[in-house]
């Protein structure tokens, strides 16, 4: 329907329900009604969506009206990072304003929390939407980057304020912060030292095993963009692996404090990384259908690997002694 251009698009799933409008002589309309929304998928502002289920109780049908308290979940949203198993608490208020009153995922082993807003679809504006992060797992989300190269200890917390317009979405101002007690670095990727100079090969020297006592993490830039991550990383202390001792000897002594800055195409080089391990996904955006859907080709590779194999498997044959020992006439009677 045209009432939705530029709020939702591709819309895909199940819709049922009623609706009731009475009137009266006197030209007093009521307009009441539930629809139910099963399994939904479609394209927002913020993100494609899958899997939303609810029900939507209007107290005013024909406005588009309804009393607080609606909730509906959601399979997942992907705003340049996946979140999923949402759920969210609205209201849907006079002339195409929608009140946000609570959202809430698991998120990287703690909690992603969507602050009340009010977002406004009767015209084309920002919609600003302020997440709160509660418990981030650092472990959790370096794990979940697939970034084989780095781990990482700690847990965070902090404030993501992000606005989506018609060029999409991106972090302002974003926070977070360590728990006390801090965490740990190590890198255990390959450098390249040529151009380093003394202090470079220090500092790289230093994150294959860094500990600190506290970080703050900012974040501002396009989500499928040029992005930026700032890093104030106190208490810096070197621990006992990947390190040179007449280092961890030296910088034991000073006082050290971190600012790293990282820019580039965030989500991109997420992917970049993630397509060079597994293709599947590159792969499956581009071609009408998955590879397993098209008849015959999936056929033909696994016999091609099958015969592969056996003809890779070493095969022992034993033929026990004694003059009675005949060949068998059925293969699968054959001694191993």
């Amino acid at each position: 329907t045209r009432l939705t251009q530029g709020v939702i698009a591709l819309v895909n799933g199940g819709l049922s329900g009623q609706g009731r409008i009475a009137w009266s002589g006197a030209g007093v309309v009521a307009s009441t009604g539930a629809f139910t929304l099963h399994d939904m998928d479609l394209a927002a502002p913020f993100g494609p969506v899958t899997g939303m289920n609810g029900t939507i109780r209007f107290t005013d049908l024909l406005k588009l009206e309804t009393a607080p308290g609606q909730l509906m979940t959601m399979e997942s949203i992907n705003p340049g990072i996946l979140v999923e198993n949402g759920v969210i608490r609205y209201q849907l208020l006079p002339d195409r304003l929608i009140k946000i009153e609570r959202g809430e995922w698991p998120f990287m082993g703690g909690r992603l929390i969507l602050q009340e807003t009010v977002l406004n679809f009767a015209r084309p504006t920002a919609k600003r939407l302020t997440f709160e992060v509660v418990g981030l797992d650092a472990k959790v989300f370096v794990e979940s980057l697939d970034f084989k190269e780095l781990d990482a200890s700690g847990v965070f917390d902090g404030v993501l304020p992000m606005i989506f317009d018609e060029n999409g979405g991106r972090i302002v101002g974003g926070r977070l912060d360590s728990r006390p007690g801090g965490g740990a670095l190590q890198y255990n990727g390959v450098i390249n030292k040529a151009n380093l100079g003394t202090m470079g090969n220090i500092a790289f020297e230093a994150l294959r095993d860094l500990r600190f006592k506290s970080m703050i993490v900012r974040l501002d830039g396009d989500l499928a963009g040029e992005f930026a991550t700032r890093l104030t990383i106190d208490g810096v202390a070197l621990g006992q692996t990947g390190t040179q001792k007449f280092i961890r000897s030296l910088l034991a002594k000073i006082p050290l404090k971190m600012n790293v800055e990282i820019r580039g195409p965030f989500r991109a080089l997420i992917a970049t990384a993630k397509a060079f391990r597994d293709p599947r996904q590159t792969t499956a955006d581009v071609l009408p259908r998955p590879l397993d859907e098209v008849p015959g080709i999936v056929t033909e590779v696994r016999r091609k690997e099958e015969e592969q194999q056996q003809s890779q498997t070493p095969v022992e044959e034993s033929i026990e002694p004694g003059p009675t020992t005949q060949p068998a006439t059925n293969p699968s009677e054959r001694e191993p």
